[in-house]
C-alpha cells in the first residue's frame, strides 16, 4: 500500500471509527490541515463516507495530490490546496477566505 495516508487502511479506521456512531455529513464542508497523510488523511476519509465535501490542506505537492486522487474515488468534492496552517487565513488556490467552512480539523 501506498504510504500517503501513514499505516494500513485498518489502522485508519479504527483511529476515526468513532466518529461515524450515527453522524451524517451530507452538505458539510470540512477543511482538514494534514490531510495528505496519517490521521489527517483518515479523517478526511470518514468525513467522505459520511457524506460530507472535504478540502485537504498539506505542503507536500506530491502527497497531497495522491491524497486527492484517492479521496476523490469516494467523495462528492474533494479539494485540495498547497497551505499549512499558518498560511490558512490567506485561502488558496481552492479555499478563498470567504468561503464557509463547517468544521476545521
Amino acid at each position: 500500500m501506498d504510504d500517503t495516508a501513514g499505516g494500513s487502511r485498518s489502522q485508519r479506521a479504527g483511529a476515526v471509527r468513532l466518529l461515524s456512531d450515527g453522524v451524517d455529513l451530507r452538505g458539510t464542508r470540512t477543511l482538514i490541515t494534514g490531510g495528505s497523510r496519517g490521521l489527517g488523511f483518515a479523517v478526511a476519509e470518514q468525513v467522505v463516507r459520511l457524506g460530507g465535501d472535504v478540502c485537504i490542506l498539506a505542503r507536500d505537492p506530491e502527497r497531497l495530490h495522491r491524497a486527492q486522487a484517492l479521496l476523490s474515488e469516494i467523495a462528492e468534492e474533494c479539494r485540495a490546496d498547497r497551505a499549512g496552517a499558518g498560511n490558512l487565513a490567506e485561502g488558496g488556490e481552492t479555499v478563498p477566505p470567504a468561503t464557509r467552512v463547517e468544521t476545521l480539523q
